[in-house]
């Protein structure tokens, strides 16, 4: 269902109205049969729908998606302790004139001056048991689900915020559920107390059946990289004073969403156990482990040479190597990193096999080289002088070989018969998508202004600039927009521009398609878990 965004975002008024869509949604949940948690497409139809039977403004849509959503998860939600549970709250419901609180990585920290009802809630909360976070968007809540630090989410938020962070959660099957803001504005909001208390404090501890979901895979995999495991699996790279190896082994450990290791061992979950892969009990060989290492040292050792090539001094908040060491001391840290991601490769042939080893590193020579060479055309082209098309082939060279290379790995390593075809285009789909998806999340977050205004000055190729650019009238626009000294001005009036032009527009319909076409040839994959897996992959990595 296409709805347009802007009209849909009320929360009802009146109490009343509240509590009737919320008790028919759960009504109309009960009658459906698939126990799967609902797309936002569903939730969107649904809930057109239903306000259509109260006959209810389309406004409201946003609201009754929410209830929808809650009614599926509430009861196993309710059923998990509130120790293993954790509250987000938003920073805006904070009284900004008077509030004393102070922030850090994680979010704010609540200074307890009373003014709002953060204070209180906060309090409340904790006396039950739940863990805290005050912030905007959903990271610091999805480092403690993969740490295993929580089980159940509990969200409030605008609709917008709501809506954004869906997928990223659902996709977890952690059950979750979320009280909205009853106004938007970002500043000094209010919020259904009444509401909000009835849920926080509802437990029950019958037993339900469990969800089999790819959490605990998720969850194995982020423990990889913690300091201990990651030590005991790679003893040889952690006892060392060598300055290249100690540097190379933080920027491995320091952050990153562990996509590309998580799909190496789910992959080799997948076949090797097939319908039983999801269960928390399998066990995860330690050479698996290395290649997952192995394949995640190889994406970090990538990014190092990435940042040098596009002149970045930051990768998301920490200094890129090359700006804290210079541009030779990175250099030698991303060759150490690629060197020593081949060689724990084959330090797993005495378990996994030669041919199977042999076979990995040749699939991951190839998909380098592709790389290396999508790299190399985004480094020789300019915006200027490509077209759309050819700019998704810089960005199928430069994505879809690490995912192909993250799935075969690990599915090679449980078995030699893979439907090579399939998986071929479906990482090329999901590469093109991915890149389309990422590039289009930096214009509409605008958090790191400096690095796009350096791309705009350098015209690197990008599907936006392309877009806009097919429009004669557009290119003097761009002439200008380079050559302003401002970043902040020279971004905003790019941004302008791509709206202007359509471009945002464009982008967002070729995302739409090429996600659609990964999700299509994953339902026609020959191995039916596998093609259950890709799918997963495709909506974790491309959010709707």
């Amino acid at each position: 269902m296409e709805i347009e965004q802007e009209t849909i975002k009320s929360v009802p008024a009146d109490p009343f109205t509240r509590e009737l869509i919320r008790r028919i949604a759960k009504e109309e949940l009960s009658a459906r049969k698939d126990a799967s948690p609902l797309s936002f497409d569903e939730l969107a139809d649904m809930s057109e729908a239903i306000l259509k039977k109260l006959q209810l403004s389309s406004e409201f849509t946003g609201f009754t998606m929410v209830a929808l959503h809650n009614a599926f998860w509430h009861d196993a939600f309710v059923r998990i302790p509130f120790d293993r549970r954790v509250l987000l709250l938003p920073h805006c419901l904070r009284n900004s004139s008077v509030c004393i609180g102070t922030y850090d990585s994680e979010g704010l920290n609540c200074g307890g001056c009373g003014s709002c009802d953060i204070s209180a809630l906060r309090a409340q909360a904790m006396a039950l048991g739940y863990q805290v976070v005050i912030a905007e968007g959903t990271s610091a809540v999805l480092m403690k689900i993969m740490s295993g630090e929580a089980d159940a989410v509990f969200g409030t938020a605008c609709l917008d915020s709501l809506e954004k962070s869906h997928q990223r959660i659902r996709e977890t099957g952690i059950p979750n559920i979320a009280v909205p803001l009853l106004n938007d504005g970002c500043i000094n909001t209010t919020i259904d107390i009444d509401e909000l208390n009835t849920l926080l404090t509802k437990y029950n501890d019958d037993e339900g059946a469990p969800s089999l979901t790819y959490l605990p895979l998720l969850r194995r995999t982020h423990s990889i990289f913690t300091t201990e495991e990651f030590s005991q699996l790679l003893p040889d790279i952690n006892a060392t004073e060598n300055f290249t190896v100690n540097e190379g082994v933080k920027w491995v450990l320091q952050d990153g969403k562990r996509l590309r290791p998580f799909i190496t061992i789910a992959a080799y979950a997948t076949m090797q156990f097939e319908e039983k892969a999801l269960n928390p009990e399998i066990t995860i060989p330690t050479a698996v482990k290395k290649l997952a290492i192995a394949i995640e040292i190889l994406h970090k050792a990538s990014l190092i040479h990435d940042d040098i090539e596009d002149g970045d001094i930051k990768r998301g908040k920490n200094q890129t190597l090359h700006n804290l060491f210079g541009v030779g001391p990175a250099v030698n840290i991303g060759d150490y990193l690629i060197g020593y991601g081949y060689n724990l490769i084959i330090q797993c042939r005495g378990t996994l096999g030669a041919d199977c080893v042999t076979d990995i590193l040749a699939e991951l020579t190839k998909a380098h080289l592709s790389l290396c060479r999508g790299q190399g055309a985004e480094l020789a082209g300019t915006s200027s002088n490509l077209l759309p098309g050819e700019v998704l082939k810089i960005y199928a060279g430069k994505s879809s070989p690490a995912f192909f290379a993250a799935v075969y790995t690990g599915a090679r390593a449980a078995t030699a018969d893979l439907p090579m075809e399939c998986l071929h285009r479906f990482c090329l789909y999901l590469g093109e998508a991915f890149q389309l998806h990422d590039d289009m999340s930096e214009w509409q977050d605008m958090k790191n202004t400096t690095a796009l205004a350096r791309e705009l000055q350098i015209s690197k190729p990008t599907i936006l600039t392309a877009f806009a650019l097919e429009n004669e009238h557009a290119r003097s626009k761009m002439d200008l927009i380079k050559n302003e000294e401002d970043p902040v001005k020279a971004v905003t009036l790019a941004r302008e521009l791509y709206d202007e032009s359509g471009a945002f527009k464009k982008a967002k319909a070729l995302r739409k398609k090429l996600r659609e076409e990964a999700l299509n040839t994953a339902e026609n994959c020959p191995h039916r878990q596998l093609g259950d897996f890709l799918a997963f992959i495709a909506r974790l990595a491309v959010p709707e």
